[in-house]
């Protein structure tokens, strides 16, 4: 009976050792006979770009920080978060960097000053992080980082912790030449398909088109449109009348082939141009890739696209521009 109650008390022994060894490996804030509700971050900040193009500047700043306290709000508080740009010496040094800082002015904060409410663990305010139009002057090729510091807590028996109270943010810039998104990027377009394109044509230049229209493009991928320049070495011009000026920050082109495969309609190299009248034109750019979207950095307005299928580099080869479904993005 002795040797059983001592097997007892030795399991149990046991278990709370387990259980206090599972407890203390869970990351908490709780401070021993210190009555304050401490306030802080659990953000290892984010990673964003600024894309300088001929047309306009685009930033994917867009950053949003919760804050956190340990105890359940009884009373209700604040806490103020700035951008403390003294830390970006020290940043560059620990990690080294070569980041810039970016002015305040050129930041917009929404929520600097976030709420707690009763009954809460979490901040009632999003901290959000963005830029205004000042972004299109920061060129900085090594890129910029956005050091972000709750600096004071306004409550009562409230405080914030020292050592998570910092966060930063990264932003790279990059340079392009043209309007056209070089990497795939589908989820920045923003318009929607043009459902009604009865009225939409595809014309060929007179003296490079071989075989022209045997389909409709306009549709919905089931038929077939090509157009294929007359000799090797001579690059094909496709227009595009859209019947009306429309506003659009992206196009697609694809074909269906025997009715089991859908590639893009794209030659890399092929130059895109946008008009009013079909006679001026003005480039959004040149496709460094075949996706079957192709995604603007900024939309463009006009009634009439020309797509300009550069001539093959092999001499047994023409240029070919073959569809099914074309479509723009439309805002």
């Amino acid at each position: 009976m002795k040797n059983i109650k001592n097997i007892f008390y030795t399991s149990m022994l046991a278990l709370c050792v387990m259980n206090f060894t599972a407890c203390s490996d869970e990351e908490t804030y709780d401070f021993t006979g210190d009555p304050y509700n401490h306030v802080y971050l659990q953000s290892n900040g984010g990673t964003f770009t600024f894309v300088h193009t001929p047309v306009s500047s685009i930033s994917t700043l867009d950053f949003k920080l919760p804050l956190y306290c340990n105890h359940r709000v009884t009373s209700p508080f604040t806490a103020k978060v700035e951008v403390d740009n003294s830390l970006v010496a020290t940043y560059n040094e620990e990690n080294n960097t070569e980041y810039a800082e970016i002015s305040v002015s050129a930041l917009m904060l929404a929520n600097s000053v976030v709420r707690f409410e009763q009954g809460g663990f979490v901040g009632a305010d999003t901290l959000n992080v963005m830029t205004n139009e000042a972004m299109s002057e920061l060129r900085n090729e090594k890129g910029y980082v956005i050091p972000l510091r709750i600096t004071s807590v306004e409550g009562k028996e409230c405080k914030l912790v020292e050592s998570r109270s910092i966060t930063y943010v990264i932003v790279n810039v990059k340079a392009d030449t043209d309007n056209i998104y070089d990497d795939p990027a589908e989820d920045n377009v923003t318009g929607t398909l043009v459902g009604d394109r009865s009225t939409w044509t595809a014309i060929v230049a007179d003296g490079t088109s071989y075989s022209g229209q045997s389909g409709d493009m306009f549709s919905d991928g089931s038929a077939y449109w090509y157009g294929r320049a007359v000799s090797t070495g001579q690059e094909l011009p496709v227009i595009i009348n859209l019947g009306k000026p429309y506003t659009f920050d992206g196009i697609t082109a694809s074909y269906l082939y025997y009715g089991y495969y859908t590639y893009g309609s794209w030659t890399n190299r092929s130059k895109i141009e946008v008009g009013s009248d079909g006679t001026n034109w003005q480039e959004v750019g040149i496709l460094s890739n075949t996706n079957i979207v192709q995604v603007f950095y900024a939309p463009v307005t006009a009634q009439y696209i020309r797509i300009t299928v550069p001539a093959p580099s092999s001499t047994y080869s023409r240029a070919t521009f073959q569809c099914g479904d074309f479509n723009i993005y439309a805002k």
